[in-house]
């Protein structure tokens, strides 16, 4: 997944010496989405990292409630998480190192971290859902990564020209009343006001009260405190949000 100049050369579908430049090349695929510059002359194609086995990721899982973003048709569209993860690695975010090796570096699973800043993120391709995890949780830093992640999902739809295509927040569901084998989600449902519920996607009509760990995604909300209206993914200043979906 790690590429140079001297390895676009060796692309022969791609590219054709004297026709363009291998700097073309990397403009072309930046632009599509398919490369994210890491720094010079080296860059990154999520399509060509390895895929981690699902019985191994639970190791780069953070403890807390991670937020899952579902896609309603039931299936992440092709090529639509490179996509998500080549958008990130554009902007303000890299790869997380450790003593100069990535410490999660998949096709199904990244660890990333905001220049400037210490948030790190972990995004996991879960088939249906990308499944968020942050591994410092606040409120703050909890509703600034969704709105990237979300953000980025749509922006990659928009590329890639998937349209109509929905997203609900979600988590792991806690349900009392359905068991948790195999592991299922609970969407997120706005309840009057400014309550939000989670809703079992197994047993219908059980819902419940999200938990802090779980609102925190949502709303700013300090222990004991109540709000009346949740941030606009707009306000976080990351990429031109790209226009509703249809």
């Amino acid at each position: 997944g790690i590429l140079s100049i001297k390895l676009l050369r060796e692309f022969p579908k791609h590219y054709r010496e004297g026709l363009f430049s291998p700097q073309d090349l990397v403009k072309l695929l930046v632009s599509h989405g398919a490369i994210a510059i890491l720094k010079e002359d080296e860059y990154l194609m999520p399509a060509l990292l390895p895929h981690l086995e699902p019985e191994l990721v639970v190791q780069y899982r953070c403890h807390g409630a991670p937020l899952m973003i579902r896609f309603t048709q039931g299936y992440i569209p092709s090529g639509l998480f490179c996509h998500l993860v080549a958008c990130l690695l554009s902007f303000s975010w890299q790869v997380c190192m450790e003593r100069g090796k990535p410490l999660c570096l998949y096709r199904n699973c990244i660890r990333l971290e905001e220049s400037g800043s210490s948030n790190i993120v972990t995004l996991i391709d879960m088939f249906s859902y990308v499944e968020v995890h942050v591994h410092e949780a606040s409120s703050k830093v909890c509703r600034e990564i969704r709105g990237v992640v979300t953000c980025g999902i749509k922006r990659a739809c928009s590329a890639l020209k998937y349209h109509n295509v929905l997203l609900e927040d979600a988590f792991a569901c806690r349900g009392a009343r359905c068991s948790s084998d195999p592991p299922h989600l609970a969407t997120v449902v706005k309840s009057g006001g400014p309550v939000f519920k989670w809703k079992c996607t197994v047993v219908g009509d059980q819902m419940e009260n999200l938990s802090i760990d779980q609102l925190m995604w949502l709303l700013d909300c300090p222990l004991g405190a109540k709000v009346v209206s949740s941030p606009l993914i707009s306000e976080y200043p990351f990429i031109e949000f790209p226009p509703p979906l249809s």
